[in-house]
């Protein structure tokens, strides 16, 4: 926890110290700090509040004995812009199973200034009506900068600390919540040395701990290297191929076996046309290559997307994928092969209402066991805002889960009132 802690904030001292050494250059603090700072679109500070209420069926998504129950959770959380900006969106698809931390690629921020930074926290107090001993509050912290350089070059970098837990049921017969403290540091260097030729590079280092004892043998470390030669289309679209490497080492003497390096070559493309559409496909082949020479090694094709188009200036569509190998959460399997998918569709009804559908299906093959799932999720929701600052939804989840397992099993229906306000 403490390593988690230095590295985490280590990094957000080094991503702020940068800004205000930027900005003082820049001279922003001599004309970019005025009245409007608070609460409005352009703001540098930005508070936020979220309140939701959700009726479960099946609260520990078990597959016998489903128990009902009431979960409110709030989420209080401040943003801060420097330069000030109305975005405050860092994307960060983190995820405990990817190795190297990251379940998508992660872009840059999109801005088109000489800099731009962000820092957000937000906790999730999490308590339940009848299950009060689960009672839960969960930090997130995230941390971003990207600086421009005259002649081509861009550095951007990221931070993400999360004491969270993984959702009820994430394995077979799971009998309490996973709790863990999650970092993940990731930086992205581009440099254009023509106007149709770049080159990207970074790395990452992501730490994984969990709280409890059943869970330490999913404790590990991830270090992460790249690197992509791009060809660029148009100024806002880009073919490029790229290497990764990925080491994965465990902390516990008990899963040293499985630490592994896994290597990737891919090809694909890339498009950020403005607003209104962005997107990532990229395909390859992965090698898992373990230390232990009794584990067999592996390879398999691999691939991802990241997509968000806007059909019209009222209907949004966005959608993901992603396969690969993923670190093991049961102890008897070596890892497993997943395959993923999520696609969310929205329609503006009128200027203050909109209807949204999720839908989403995950196959995971876990090596070393028979087990094998498929899980299913859809999601309706329909979001009122009635100011700019404020928005309401009310959303239905349907979640299933078919195993070879018996006790991985399982089917839910959450119905979630929600209440978020930002300025």
């Amino acid at each position: 926890m403490k390593q988690l802690w230095r590295i985490g904030w280590g990094m957000f001292f080094l991503v702020m110290l940068g800004n205000l050494s930027v900005s003082a250059a820049e001279g922003y603090y001599s004309d970019g700090v005025g009245g409007e700072v608070f609460g409005r679109k352009a703001g540098i500070i930005h508070p936020f509040l979220s309140v939701s209420e959700t009726y479960t069926d099946n609260v520990t998504n078990s597959t016998e004995d489903e128990e009902s129950d009431y979960i409110t959770v709030i989420s209080p959380g401040i943003a801060l812009a420097i330069p000030g900006t109305g975005n405050t969106d860092v994307r960060i698809s983190s995820s405990t199973g990817a190795p190297g931390g990251l379940s998508v690629s992660r872009r840059k921020l999109a801005t088109d200034r000489r800099f731009q930074s962000f820092l957000v926290y937000n906790a999730d107090i999490k308590r339940y009506k009848d299950n009060s001993d689960e009672d839960f509050t969960g930090h997130n912290v995230t941390g971003a900068f990207q600086y421009n350089a005259p002649g081509g070059l861009s550095i951007d970098i990221a931070d993400k600390y999360q004491h969270a837990q993984e959702m009820w049921g994430e394995t077979g017969g799971a009998t309490d919540h996973a709790t863990y403290d999650d970092n993940l540091a990731h930086a992205i260097v581009d440099f254009a040395f023509s106007p149709k030729f770049s080159i990207t590079a970074g790395g990452s280092y992501h730490t994984l701990g969990y709280k409890h004892g059943v869970s330490k043998f999913r404790d590990r470390d991830d270090t992460t290297g790249y690197g992509a030669l791009n060809y660029h289309v148009s100024p806002k679209t880009r073919v490029f191929l790229e290497y990764k490497r990925i080491d994965v080492s465990y902390q516990e003497s008990v899963s040293d076996s499985r630490d592994s390096t896994e290597d990737f070559a891919y090809a694909g493309f890339s498009w950020d046309i403005t607003a209104k559409s962005t997107g990532t496909c990229k395909f390859g082949y992965v090698s898992k290559d373990f230390d232990d020479a009794t584990i067999d090694d592996t390879s398999t094709w691999t691939g991802e997307i990241d997509i968000t188009h806007m059909l019209s200036d009222k209907t949004m569509i966005m959608a993901s994928a992603v396969r690969g190998y993923y670190e093991t959460n049961f102890q008897t399997a070596n890892y497993y092969t997943t395959n993923r998918c999520d696609f969310s569709f929205s329609q503006a009804l009128t200027p203050k209402l909109a209807a949204q559908i999720m839908l989403s299906y995950q196959n995971d093959d876990y090596d070393g066991v028979t087990i094998e799932n498929d899980t299913y999720k859809v999601r309706p929701a329909i979001t009122f805002s009635p100011y700019r600052w404020l928005n309401c939804q009310l959303a239905y989840c349907y979640s299933k889960r078919d195993s070879d397992q018996k006790d991985w099993e399982y089917t839910t229906n959450e119905y979630t009132l929600a209440i978020r306000a930002s300025f």
